[in-house]
């Protein structure tokens, strides 16, 4: 693992073994308990941000005991897909106009998405190329 990269495209590097994997890590921990997570696609006017931009190959959300983790191509196509059925929405207290969509956790049963705790994270599916 190598850290101190910390830009907007992805926050470190993790050799697996078989790939290098550039993780971009969100603190969800004041959302414990929630059932979805949140994806930003756009800022303002309709400015690419979040998801859209990111350099990195693996998103790891943190709710405190328990991750989600998923591929971000993977995850990108899904959004495209899902775009004619559930437009980005505004954030609730978004300070920069972001809009995105909202994901129920239980919803993707593939193999590039995973919830696990936080100890079992090394042993996630994600990590497999």
């Amino acid at each position: 693992m190598s850290g101190n990269h910390n830009t907007a495209s992805y926050d470190f590097a993790v050799n697996t073994g078989k790939f290098i994997a550039l993780v971009e890590v969100k603190d969800e921990s004041r959302y414990k308990g929630s059932a979805n997570i949140a994806i930003e696609v756009t800022q303002g006017k309709d400015k690419p941000s979040g998801i859209s931009i990111s350099e990195s190959t693996v998103v790891l959300h943190y709710f405190g005991e328990y991750v989600v983790a998923y591929r971000t191509q993977a995850m990108r196509l899904h959004l495209r897909q899902m775009r004619a059925f559930r437009p980005p929405k505004l954030f609730k207290g978004s300070d920069n106009n972001n809009k995105g969509v909202l994901i129920p956790i239980d919803s993707l049963d593939v193999p590039w998405f995973d919830v696990v705790s936080l100890g079992e994270l090394v042993k996630s599916r994600i990590w497999s190329p």
